[in-house]
């Protein structure tokens, strides 16, 4: 059998040595006598399985010459608790798992659950047979992975039309507060179309955002920008560290509505005669607010002083107004715009393109 050093079992090994009357050495040390009818000793393999609350251990199943001359019934794992061996489990013997060993041959395997984070175990194994039980392994020892850090409490809320403010408490790990070595900062996703994908930014300023977001461990807040008006954004964040971490929940807020885009109206007007004009135009983009209505002025060049004046506020289920009662042959000058609920403003948009169109001769009697 094999021995690895070990602080814990080195006491027992040298207790083995200063025993002189033959006395069985103490549970879980090596034996130096040999039973011809017990088992020989498992190798166990290098432990290489671990969660932040398992370790799984394995061996490789005794060849015919290594079991004393009788089957092999169970396999007993023992594990150090801080003094001593313990027994930990038996493990059962697999049919068709005993023949000599080959080289696609499956090796036993434990589980061991129920495990702190970042805690070191240890454990031996021995084959048991009708005679009774076999020499002890080599002992091998496993570390469970550091525990996840808990996830951050993210928050959201508008700033602006086109901005979201996100803010998160600092990250928990293993219940000390703050990050470890393996910490990197904080991974920061926004809903996009049908997944959460890592938010990215200009880092060349080139226009384009096409570098991660990279937020470092004492940072707990960030502002993203360039955002939709009147648009609601989904987030959700998690520490960047080698441990798996879990993401926070989700996030939400909608940015603040900006008034509507200007409207397109049809140059010149299709539908003119002698004394009315038709004007029509596209609805335009209401940015994050429905559009309540649309404002249609006049050039007025028959007052005092050149001007604009109102002709009609109209609902929004029209995108056209006719001006009626007009003089024939006369140039008249329209602009049109709408209006919605943004927030903060009177919730007109900017002005359409100014378009003219001047009425035809009156028809002869």
């Amino acid at each position: 059998a094999r021995i690895r050093s070990c602080p814990e079992v080195l006491p027992q090994l040298d207790a083995i040595a200063l025993e002189a009357d033959g006395a069985n050495p103490p549970v879980g040390s090596v034996s130096a006598t040999t039973d011809a009818d017990m088992p020989g000793a498992p190798a166990l393999n290098d432990i290489t399985t671990v969660t932040a609350s398992s370790i799984t251990i394995t061996w490789d199943p005794l060849a015919v010459a290594d079991r004393g001359g009788s089957a092999i019934t169970k396999y007993e794992v023992h594990k150090w608790t801080g003094g001593s061996w313990a027994h930990e489990a038996d493990v059962a013997v697999v049919a068709g798992r005993e023949a000599d060993p080959r080289t696609d041959q499956s090796d036993y395997t434990y589980t061991d659950t129920g495990l702190a984070a970042g805690a070191k175990h240890s454990y031996i194994v021995r084959a048991v047979n009708s005679q009774g039980a076999g020499n002890w392994s080599n002992f091998e020892s496993g570390i469970t992975s550091p525990a996840a850090p808990d996830a951050p409490a993210l928050t959201a809320a508008a700033r602006d039309t086109s901005s979201i403010q996100l803010t998160w408490t600092e990250a928990v790990l293993n219940g000390t507060g703050g990050f470890d070595a393996n910490s990197g900062g904080y991974v920061l996703q926004r809903w996009h179309g049908s997944a959460f994908t890592t938010i990215q930014v200009d880092s060349d300023g080139d226009g384009t955002p096409d570098t991660p977001l990279s937020l470092d461990a004492t940072t707990t807040r960030y502002v993203d920008t360039g955002l939709e008006s009147g648009t609601q954004y989904w987030y959700r964040i998690r520490v960047d560290a080698e441990t798996n971490s879990v993401f926070s929940g989700i996030a939400t807020a909608t940015t603040i509505a900006a008034p509507p885009e200007r409207p397109v109206v049809s140059a010149p007007p299709g539908d003119i005669s002698h004394n009315a004009v038709k004007l029509t135009w596209d609805e335009p983009d209401d940015n994050g607010s429905a559009i309540i209505s649309y404002e249609v002025q006049l050039w007025d060049t028959g007052g005092p002083t050149n001007q604009w004046t109102r002709l009609v506020l109209i609902s929004a289920t029209h995108t056209a107004y006719t001006h009626r009662n007009l003089d024939p042959e006369t140039r008249y000058v329209y602009r049109v715009r709408a209006q919605n609920r943004a927030p903060n403003t009177d919730g007109f948009g900017s002005w359409s393109t100014v378009v003219s169109a001047t009425t035809s001769e009156e028809p002869s009697e």
